[in-house]
């Protein structure tokens, strides 16, 4: 047997020490007739103290859980990203967001950032153990509004997440760091793509997915949450052709593959969504496989507890109902 409280326990015993005092000097003040519940009452009281420093059957094995993980996702959630050609016909963003709940559920106890990127970088979820929220933020993804689509830059989360990343080593140094990269590599500003090497020193692994297939797929427009129109496919105006022909957006691996290089890190495309265990493997972490391993468990005992408690508080309840029905029909009571 081991105890689990959960306050010190010094300041558990004198709480409970002021509070059984007092009502057992009420209880001894109280009436032959009145005694009885009074005494039910100190029974309550005394069966929450038991509760509160939480009996537990110590034996057996829990996960640790990654505790000194911090990983970042970016995402690309540009035009291209609403292409359908992920498992079939479905948009690369519906695998993304699979791929996020499923690694995340895989590294439980670690800390999660969600970035987005269009043509700059946004910071939709700070820095969080919560893993619902992680994936709350996930399930709300969207391609950027259409009509706002001034293009897509593979770089533009850079000076973000690099902001990002010495804030968290200086505020918690002791602390892993991953990065992991959600996009197609797909780059139609005109400009060349900054490194992603600067990155490369704050970070102890990470990894880079690839969305899409060479044969690419066709795009949807996106205009809000609003409409009530079926969004019609994105056009191709580049091409000189009557009636103007679908947009056609093709993964772009040689970048994917450079942005991996330049962070040191594993790439993979992804164009369904297997088993996420192989991508956490591969981010070669030393210290996150430390930490992930079977620490020693226990069973706790409340259940067995909380059931004497009940039928106490039952008996307390009726009490109360009787005494509210005596007020309600104007008999006299104690």
């Amino acid at each position: 047997m081991i105890l689990k409280p959960i306050l010190n326990p010094i300041i558990l015993l004198v709480l409970f020490t002021l509070i059984g005092t007092g009502m057992t000097l009420i209880t001894l003040r109280q009436p032959k007739i009145n005694r009885n519940k009074w005494l039910i009452r100190c029974a309550m009281v005394f069966i929450l103290m038991i509760l509160c420093f939480r009996p537990s059957l110590a034996g057996g094995l829990s996960q640790g859980g990654i505790t000194n993980l911090d990983v970042t996702y970016l995402v690309d959630t540009t035009s291209s990203m609403a292409a359908e050609d992920f498992d079939g016909n479905k948009t690369r963003l519906s695998g993304v967001v699979k791929d996020i709940e499923n690694i995340t559920e895989n590294l439980v106890g670690a800390r999660f950032s969600v970035i987005y990127f269009t043509s700059k970088g946004y910071l939709a979820l700070p820095y969080t153990t919560d893993t619902n929220a992680v994936s709350s933020q996930a399930r709300t993804l969207n391609q950027e509004v259409t009509t706002y689509a001034k293009g897509s830059s593979i770089d533009a989360p850079i000076d973000l997440v690099k902001q990002q990343l010495i804030e968290a080593e200086k505020n918690s140094p002791e602390r892993s760091r991953t990065i992991i990269y959600f996009g197609d590599g797909e780059q139609t500003v005109e400009t060349s793509p900054k490194s992603f090497e600067p990155l490369k020193k704050y970070i102890d692994g990470g990894l880079v997915l690839g969305y899409g297939t060479a044969a690419g797929g066709k795009m949807k427009e996106y205009s809000d949450y609003l409409t009530k129109q079926e969004n019609k496919y994105i056009k191709d105006y580049s091409q000189s052709k009557y009636p103007t022909p679908d947009a056609i957006s093709k993964i772009d691996e040689k970048n994917l593959k450079n942005i991996a290089t330049q962070l040191g890190v594993k790439y993979e495309q992804r164009t369904q969504n297997t088993d996420t265990a192989s991508l956490v493997k591969a981010l070669n972490t030393d210290k996150l496989i430390k930490k992930a391993k079977d620490v020693a468990g226990s069973t706790d005992l409340y259940w067995l507890i909380v059931m004497p408690l009940g039928l106490l508080m039952l008996f307390e309840a009726n009490r109360i109902l009787k005494l509210y029905s005596e007020i309600k029909t104007g008999k006299k009571h104690e």
